[in-house]
C-alpha cells in the first residue's frame, strides 16, 4: 500500500512567473539557481536521537539522498543552471589545485579564482518534523503464521526560495509526504535484505520531486508548448514531480496589478480558460488532456497552474472537444528595452577621431588612492585615447595652461594645487571655454578617482581571507565650444584576490591595476563620443568686439566745489564717480582695465571686474555686434566704504553757496588725493560744462 499527501502553500505572484519566463526568452540564458543542502531543524534533529540510533540514521539518510535527488531532479528539468551550494568545499578545492602552478592556467578549461558564477536565486529546505513508525503484527492464514510489517515514514519540510540580488523572500511552500509500506513474512521462510532501506531511497526521491515541482512552479511555471485537438503539451518532463493524472488549471495571463501607495507590482490578473489532467509524461514534456476549455490555448503565454480539485460541475474522465475558439489577445505589457549599451569603437571610428584634440585633466578625491598614484590614471588614458587616433595635449601644457588662466575668477586668491584648481575651473561653463581656447582643444575630459572600497571578508568554515577592492572613477566629457558636457558617466573596476586576515595595508599594484582598467573603460567611451561628431572646434578669439567697460560707483556722488572770486564755493550740482583701473577677466583670462576698449568676442561670456575698494563684480554678458560700451554698476565693500566715510564726514555740513574755509579745503584736497590714489574719477559722461568757465576743485586736484 503506497500513499502520499503532499500539500503546498505557494505565496509567488504571477508577475514574477511572468517576469522570469520573458527574462529567460529574451536573452536565450537559464537562470542560476543555488540549491542549499537539506537540513533539519536542532530540535527534529533531537528527537530523532531522543527514538534511538537507528530513527537518526534514517533521517541522516533521508536528508542526504533528498538533497542529491533535489539537484538531479532540478538539473534534468532543464530549466536551471543549477549550483550545488553544498559542494562548495569540493569545488574550491578543486580550483586550489589547478591555481598551484602545476596546470596550464591559459587552458580555457583551467579553473580560475574567484570566479564562480554568480546565483540569482537560492533554495532552501528545512525538515521541521519527521517520524518513524514501525510495526508488526502475527496473522494466522493459509500459509500458517505470517508476520506483516507496516513502516511509515512521515516527513514535514519548509521550502524557501529567496531572490540574492535583492535579500528578499521571493517563494514559501510547505511539503507534508507521509510515505507506508506493507510487507508480509511466511512462517518459516528466509527473507534477505532490509525493505526500510527500500523505503527511503523512494522517500528520499519523492521528496525531492515534491520540492522540484514547487521550485519549478514559482520560478518557472509551466507553459503550453503546443495543442493538438484537445491534447495540451507542456514543458514538463519527468523528474519534475509530475504523475499521471495530476490536475492542472489552464489560465491566459493578464494585465500586472500596481500597488498605488508603494507603486510596488502586486501580481497580475489572468483568467481561466480551462482545466486539463496529465495523460503522459516524457523525458522533456508532457501532455494533458483537456476536461473543459473555453478557447484554444496560446502557445508559449498560456500558464499550466496546478490545482488540487476540480470544480463541482467537472469530471475528470470528461475531456474537451473542439473546434476551440482562438486565443483571446491580453494586453500584456512589454518589457522595457535594455539600457542602450556603447558599441565596441569600429575601424571607421578611429578615423573619424583624428581630427578631435583632447585635454585631459585628472584629479584624486579618494582617501585611500596615494597621490602619486593619478599619474598612473592620466597616463594610461592619454595612451588609451592616443592609441586610437585621438590627439591629446600634453599633459605639462594642460597644467601650465591652468596657471596661467587660474589666478582670476573661482580661484581667485586659493593656494590649491594646480589639479584643483583646474576642476574648479572646469566647473564654470566660460572658464571651460577659454582652457578649450589657450589649448587648442576640440574637447576638455575632466576624469575623477572618486572612491576606492576595500572589503576583507573571511570565512572560517572555507578557512580563507579574500579581500575585495573596487574603484570607481567619474568622467565629464566637454564640448571646446561651448563648454558643454556632451557625455559621462562613472567607471568601476573590480579585483579579489586571497590575502591574510590581519590585511591593513593597500595593495598599490592591485590600485594602479583597477586604475587601468577604469582609464581604459572611460578612453573608449570617449572615442565614441568623438567619432558620432558631437564635438566641435572652440571658436577662435580672433572674432571680436572692441568693447569700452565703464564702472560707475552705484549712489555714490561728491558735490560741486568750484572757484568764485577767488575762493572755493560749495554748488548745489553733484557728481557721480567711476571706478577706472579695475582689472577685467573675461571667460578666466584677463584682459585689461577699465574703461577700456575691451576685444571680447560676440555671444556669452563671464565676466569678473575687481577693484581694491569695491565689491566684485562676476556676472555673464551677452556681447552683440551693436554693442559699443557697457555700464557696469559696483558698490564699495565694507572696508572701502569705511575709508571713504572718514576722508568724507566734512560734506556733511556743507551748504549751497557755503565757502570752504582753511580747514575744509585742507580735507577736500586729502579725499580728492585718496579718489586719484585709488582710482576714483569723476563720471563726465553725462556732465558737459565741468571746469568751463570756474575752475573745478576735483578736476585740478585728480587730473
Amino acid at each position: 500500500m503506497h500513499r502520499r499527501t503532499v500539500t503546498g502553500i505557494i505565496l509567488a505572484s504571477f508577475l514574477a512567473f511572468a517576469a522570469a519566463s520573458v527574462a529567460q526568452a529574451q536573452t536565450a540564458t537559464k537562470p542560476r539557481l543555488a540549491v542549499q543542502s537539506i537540513t533539519a531543524t536542532p530540535a527534529v534533529m533531537a528527537r530523532a536521537a531522543g527514538d534511538g540510533s537507528g530513527v537518526k540514521n534514517v533521517l541522516e539518510q533521508i536528508l542526504q539522498a533528498a538533497d542529491s535527488d533535489l539537484v538531479d531532479s532540478l538539473h534534468k528539468s532543464g530549466r536551471f543552471e543549477v549550483v550545488a551550494a553544498g559542494d562548495i568545499q569540493s569545488v574550491l578545492a578543486a580550483q586550489d589545485v589547478q591555481n598551484s602552478g602545476l596546470y596550464d592556467t591559459s587552458d580555457p578549461q583551467t579553473a580560475h579564482a574567484f570566479k564562480l558564477a554568480g546565483f540569482k536565486y537560492i533554495a532552501t529546505v528545512t525538515v521541521t518534523s519527521f517520524q518513524l513508525i514501525d510495526r508488526a503484527a502475527v496473522i494466522p492464514d493459509a500459509m500458517g503464521n505470517s508476520t506483516y510489517t507496516y513502516e511509515t515514514i512521515q516527513l514535514g519540510a519548509t521550502l524557501k526560495i529567496y531572490d540574492v540580488t535583492r535579500g528578499t523572500v521571493l517563494d514559501t511552500a510547505s511539503v507534508t509526504s507521509e510515505y507506508q509500506e506493507e510487507t508480509r513474512k511466511i512462517e518459516g521462510s528466509v527473507q534477505e535484505g532490509s525493505f526500510s532501506n527500500r523505503m527511503i531511497g523512494l522517500a528520499a526521491r519523492d521528496f525531492a520531486a515534491d520540492a522540484t515541482r514547487i521550485i519549478l512552479d514559482s520560478l518557472a511555471p509551466a507553459k503550453v508548448i503546443g495543442f493538438n485537438n484537445g491534447t495540451i503539451f507542456f514543458n514538463r518532463g519527468v523528474s519534475t514531480g509530475l504523475k499521471v493524472g495530476d490536475i492542472y488549471e489552464v489560465r491566459d495571463p493578464g494585465t500586472v496589478m500596481i500597488d498605488p501607495e508603494t507603486g510596488a507590482a502586486l501580481g497580475s490578473t489572468s483568467d481561466i480558460i480551462g482545466w486539463a489532467t496529465v495523460s503522459s509524461i516524457a523525458p522533456k514534456y508532457s501532455e494533458a488532456a483537456a476536461i473543459e476549455l473555453f478557447r484554444a490555448p496560446n502557445i508559449g503565454h498560456t500558464i499550466m497552474r496546478p490545482a488540487a480539485t476540480l470544480p463541482p460541475h467537472l469530471d475528470a474522465s470528461a475531456r474537451a472537444h473542439g473546434p476551440f475558439a482562438p486565443p483571446a489577445r491580453h494586453a500584456s505589457p512589454s518589457p522595457a528595452p535594455p539600457p542602450a549599451a556603447r558599441s565596441a569603437p569600429t575601424p571607421n571610428d578611429a578615423t573619424a577621431s583624428r581630427d578631435s584634440v583632447v585635454a585631459v585633466f585628472v584629479a584624486n578625491t579618494a582617501p585611500d588612492v596615494p597621490s602619486d598614484r593619478v599619474a598612473v590614471f592620466d597616463a594610461q588614458l592619454r595612451s588609451t585615447l592616443s592609441a586610437n587616433g585621438i590627439r591629446v595635449v600634453s599633459r605639462q601644457e594642460v597644467l601650465n595652461a591652468v596657471s596661467s588662466l587660474a589666478a582670476d575668477g573661482t580661484n581667485a586668491g586659493t593656494d590649491d594645487s594646480d589639479e584643483t584648481r583646474a576642476q574648479r575651473m572646469l566647473s564654470d561653463q566660460s572658464s571651460a571655454v577659454a582652457l578649450a581656447k589657450q589649448l587648442g582643444a576640440t574637447a576638455i575630459l575632466s576624469a575623477t578617482i572618486n572612491s576606492l572600497v576595500v572589503d576583507v571578508t573571511t570565512t572560517p568554515s572555507l578557512d580563507r581571507t579574500v579581500a575585495d577592492y573596487t574603484l570607481s572613477a567619474s568622467w565629464t566629457l566637454l564640448n571646446g565650444s561651448d563648454g558643454i558636457s556632451v557625455d559621462g558617466g562613472l567607471a568601476d573596476a573590480n579585483e579579489r584576490f586571497r590575502t591574510s586576515p590581519e590585511h591593513k595595508r593597500i595593495e598599490i599594484n592591485a590600485v594602479d591595476r583597477l586604475l587601468r582598467n577604469d582609464a581604459t573603460q572611460i578612453g573608449k567611451a570617449v572615442l565614441q563620443a568623438s567619432a558620432s561628431g558631437r564635438l566641435t572646434p572652440s571658436k577662435s578669439i580672433a572674432t571680436h568686439r572692441e568693447v569700452r567697460i565703464e564702472t560707475v560707483l552705484e549712489n555714490m556722488t561728491v558735490p560741486e566745489i568750484k572757484q568764485v572770486d577767488g575762493t572755493w564755493t560749495v554748488s548745489a550740482n553733484t557728481y557721480p564717480l567711476t571706478a577706472s583701473d579695475a582689472m577685467v577677466s573675461v571667460d578666466g583670462m584677463l584682459v585689461g582695465s577699465t574703461p577700456g576698449p575691451i576685444a571680447v568676442s560676440e555671444g556669452t561670456h563671464r565676466l569678473v571686474i575687481t577693484h581694491p575698494l569695491c565689491v566684485t563684480v562676476d556676472r555673464y554678458v551677452k556681447v552683440g555686434d551693436l554693442m559699443g560700451s557697457l555700464r557696469i554698476p559696483m558698490t564699495l565693500s565694507a572696508s572701502g566704504r569705511d575709508q571713504w566715510e572718514r576722508r568724507s564726514q566734512f560734506f556733511e555740513s556743507l551748504k549751497n553757496g557755503a565757502v570752504l574755509r582753511a580747514t575744509e579745503m585742507e580735507k577736500a584736497a586729502a579725499l580728492a588725493e585718496f579718489m586719484k590714489n585709488s582710482s576714483i574719477t569723476i563720471d563726465t559722461s553725462n556732465v558737459q560744462n565741468i571746469g568751463i568757465g570756474q575752475p573745478s576743485l576735483w578736476v585740478e586736484a585728480i587730473d
